[in-house]
């Protein structure tokens, strides 16, 4: 089970358009939609910049790194060349003060549900929040794969400590 979260999104819309938003969220949609294998897997769209996806098949890890890989390539061309040079832009942030936004990147939580007893849908989602929060935390794009309590950064394979009991603990984990 996976859920997608585009980083800085409202910046990005505030500052080239919905239109343009619109535009990204085409893309990510594409590229998660062309990550899935018909008939074995599902994506949805939860609103907004927030998709959720599960990927059924043996061989869902590499499609997922590979779908990854593909949108932090790709991301970047969204915005104007001034801003890919110099790595963001300044916009109004959700404070409404203007800072310094880096580009669009994405976060994703994974986690691995092997349809055990005691597995819910609260248990998923609890799972999912839990990774998506430590994903979020991470600058430029990041893919957390919580598996039980064990927690693996994707994109450097790195496994960081148990997924903690409270949120708070979650931004404390030190960086790899």
């Amino acid at each position: 089970a996976c859920h997608l979260d585009l980083d800085h999104f409202k910046a990005f819309n505030d500052t080239y358009g919905y239109r343009r938003g619109d535009q990204v969220l085409l893309h990510v949609a594409q590229a998660i939609a062309g990550t899935l294998r018909p008939r074995v897997d599902f994506v949805g769209h939860l609103g907004g910049d927030d998709f959720l996806f599960f990927l059924r098949s043996q061989d869902w890890s590499l499609r997922l790194a590979e779908m990854l890989q593909g949108l932090a390539a790709s991301l970047a061309n969204f915005h104007s060349p001034e801003h890919r040079e110099a790595g963001g832009y300044d916009a109004v942030g959700r404070e409404g003060t203007v800072r310094h936004f880096p580009l669009l990147s994405v976060s994703i939580a994974a986690v691995v549900v092997d349809g055990g007893p005691g597995i819910s849908v609260d248990w998923v989602d609890e799972r999912l929040r839990r990774a998506k929060a430590l994903a979020k935390s991470r600058p430029g794009n990041s893919c957390m794969l919580a598996n039980g309590e064990q927690v693996v950064d994707l994109l450097g394979r790195h496994e960081l400590p148990q997924l903690p009991l409270h949120d708070t603990a979650l931004l404390r984990l030190p960086a790899f």
